[in-house]
């Protein structure tokens, strides 16, 4: 079996640990497509659209079909194949980094916090460096960088898992580092504040809030989050909760943990079997080709064979039953989220400030756990 690595440089290695040599830009990038919806079936229209932009040469789809028959050639049919109105490329997960990633960061939910670190480190060590950065030009980049807040996000677990550990003085170099990396990632600033201040550095947590709001005005014309907010009261009281990762054993808890979940932008696998019944609604209603009903998946496949209109009525009309509406920006903010974007690519599409795009979504999750109905649908 052959092993794909999209979680740094493109490699394809043969079932003997040789690496396979997949020629051309193009053909690489028709290959590293395929592998971000491994098991999907890709449409022609997506593809070349991803490969081309909006303009696309008359050759485009001679192309395409040059790529895909190379392709075929050095993979095998039976890993290649056609499936209207596309292309699938059938590969078992664990052939895939991402797939293997991804299998990790699922275990690691419900673990105590040693373990859930240990786990999600094991997961961060399938990287390999920035992922598929040949491509950072190419019109499909954004769906790569998906790839890099995917990793961002994982990150950021292990370091709350290592805070539940009381790690802290051992993080406050990783997390200052971080920070000069990522000066507009709250989360990171938040880690970093509790992390100096359980290591008694209360001044240092302090200042690093005064920095946090600074950058955030000078970036983004921004105040922090009130979640921040709070965070900077609670120092100056000297209050802040020793941080902690419990598994919730109270109903109530737990539906909000995945609701919690589900608006968090993360991967399917993330969510568990939690969200299953809305991925199989969904799935049904738009004739799933797939058995397996991944909720990211099933709502990527929808985008790209149907349009984003039919995802967001049908998103509208499942919140709609549950005794509540969503405004135009709530919904949108809502299937974008389902599809993987990330803030800044939902601040850009939807025309408004990442603090909008978050007060939106905060928006939703109340209104799904405010209503009785919600259960019936997310347990």
């Amino acid at each position: 079996m052959a092993e794909f690595r999209i979680l740094g440089p493109l490699e394809v290695l043969a079932a003997d640990g040789e690496p396979l040599m997949v020629g051309g830009l193009k053909q690489r990038a028709v290959l590293a497509l395929l592998l971000l919806r491994a098991n999907q079936v890709v449409s022609t229209e997506f593809l070349i659209e991803a490969l081309w932009g909006e303009h696309p040469p008359r050759t485009a789809t001679t192309s395409l079909q040059n790529s895909i028959s190379a392709l075929r050639k050095l993979l095998g049919p039976d890993v290649l194949v056609t499936r209207a109105p596309g292309y699938r490329l059938a590969v078992e997960a664990e052939s895939v980094d991402l797939g293997r990633f991804e299998q990790f960061v699922a275990s690691a939910r419900g673990l105590d916090p040693a373990e859930r670190a240990e786990r999600l480190r094991e997961a961060l060590g399938l990287w390999r460096g920035e992922p598929l950065a040949e491509f950072a030009f190419e019109p499909f980049a954004p769906e790569v960088s998906r790839l890099e807040e995917l990793r961002q996000a994982v990150l950021e677990d292990r370091i709350d898992a290592d805070l539940a550990c009381e790690q802290f003085a051992e993080l406050v170099p990783e997390l200052e580092g971080l920070v000069r990396q990522h000066p507009l990632r709250e989360r990171l600033r938040g880690q970093l504040m509790r992390a100096l201040y359980h290591s008694g550095r209360q001044a240092d947590a302090l200042r690093a809030y005064q920095d946090t709001r600074q950058e955030l005005r000078d970036g983004l014309g921004l105040d922090p989050s009130p979640q921040l907010q709070e965070l900077h009261a609670q120092i100056l009281r000297q209050e802040v909760p020793r941080p902690r990762l419990a598994t919730a054993a109270a109903e109530e808890t737990h539906f909000a943990e995945v609701a919690e979940a589900l608006l968090a932008g993360r991967l399917i696998p993330v969510l568990g079997s939690d969200a299953r019944t809305l991925a199989d609604h969904l799935a049904h209603h738009f004739a799933y080709p797939e058995e397996a009903h991944d909720l990211t998946r099933v709502a990527q496949f929808v985008s790209l064979t149907r349009g984003a209109g039919p995802l967001h009525d049908e998103l509208q009309s499942l919140v709609g039953c549950l005794g509540t509406g969503l405004s135009g920006l709530e919904a949108d903010a809502l299937r974008l989220y389902l599809e993987g974007a990330s803030y800044e690519d939902m601040a850009e599409r939807l025309a408004c400030d990442t603090k909008t795009i978050d007060n939106a979504l905060q928006r939703v999750k109340r209104k799904i756990l405010t209503h009785q109905k919600a259960r019936e649908v997310l347990q």
